[in-house]
This record gives C-alpha cells, sequence and structure tokens, in this order.
C-alpha cells in the first residue's frame, strides 16, 4: 500500500486512500476496508478502519492497527549484556520470536517506526533492507548467529563493495581510453 513512504504528503496520502474500499456502517459513518495479513492464518483477513478528516490521522491509524494486531502475544524481554564499543554493560531489547512471522513483523515495525525501509542500489541485487541511518545505500552484510563483530574491523557489505569496484574499473577504463 506504501502508506509510510507518503505520510507527509497529504495529497499523496489522499490518492492513496482513495483506492481503498468504503463501507457506510449502521450508523451511518464511513469506515475503509482492507484485506490485510494476519499472523498465524494462511489467507488475509478483512480489516474496518475509521475515516478521519485527517487523511494522515486515517494512514496512522490503518498503519499502527495492522502492525498491532500482527505484534500481538510476541515476546520481549530487556537483558543487560556486554558493549564492546562503550567498553561497559549496557542494557539491550531482545525478543524470543516463535516463528519467522514473528521476527518479520517485528522487523517491520521498527522499520516504519525508527528507520526507513530501502532497495539496495547495487544493480544486480535490489533487495529491500531496513535503513540505520539516511546515507545507507547498499544493504548491510550477512552476520552469522552467534559470530562476535570486531567493532574495529566491522563487516563490509557486499554490495557497497562490488559497487566501489565497478566504480574503480570504470575510471581506470576511461583512463586506459584517454591515453590511446
Amino acid at each position: 500500500m506504501g502508506l509510510r513512504a507518503v505520510l507527509d504528503d497529504n495529497s499523496a496520502i489522499s490518492a492513496r486512500l482513495q483506492e481503498l474500499v468504503v463501507k457506510e456502517s449502521k450508523t451511518g459513518a464511513e469506515s475503509l476496508l482492507l484485506q490485510v495479513a494476519q499472523r498465524g492464518y494462511t489467507y488475509p483477513s478483512e480489516s474496518s478502519f475509521r475515516i478521519f478528516d485527517d487523511p494522515r490521522e486515517t494512514a496512522l491509524q490503518i498503519i499502527s492497527g495492522i502492525l498491532n494486531n500482527n505484534l500481538k502475544g510476541i515476546p520481549r524481554e530487556i537483558i543487560i549484556e556486554w558493549e564492546a564499543r562503550k567498553r561497559r554493560r549496557e542494557l539491550s531489547s531482545i525478543f524470543d520470536p516463535h516463528n519467522l512471522l514473528d521476527s518479520i513483523y517485528w522487523l517491520l515495525a521498527d522499520a516504519v517506526v525508527m528507520y526507513t525501509v530501502k532497495i539496495c542500489k547495487y544493480h544486480r541485487c535490489q533487495r529491500p533492507f531496513v535503513a540505520t541511518n539516511e546515507r545507507m545505500e547498499y544493504c548491510p552484510p550477512s552476520i552469522e548467529p552467534g559470530k562476535e563483530i570486531d567493532p574495529l574491523n566491522p563487516p563490509v557489505s557486499p554490495c557497497l563493495n562490488r559497487a566501489k569496484q565497478n566504480k574503480f574499473r570504470n575510471k581506470k577504463r576511461k583512463r586506459r581510453g584517454k591515453k590511446r
């Protein structure tokens, strides 16, 4: 649906909301009917969302309604662990997913609230990833479970590496062409 991407543009939100099915209730109030994924079920279910005067408020209600419905029952815990960069113990938030969908909705909720979801800029990858800052253009490297990360020598994105190598090779080819 892409509501999160257009939250700061009321005309774009209005255009997206107009594409949705509007149903009139017994009280005469209109609501939006959406087919939404529901964790634990194979097929989407129909959900009804109230229409507000402000299109942004309607979009926020839809986004939070879908995510909250799918985040129910996901256990979260605060633990104390060693933070190598700070060289001291710090609080960390962890969760224990029961299945893959728990993990997907947890990451999706974090992406919607704190970060943005981007598409990897490397032409052969094009995978979506959660960008933890605005400057990220390439997907992050995969990290093996249980493997310690050296804070002084963090892993590099393979896609970023390939893009840099291609750029270097193209410059080298151009320089060779000018010399001849």
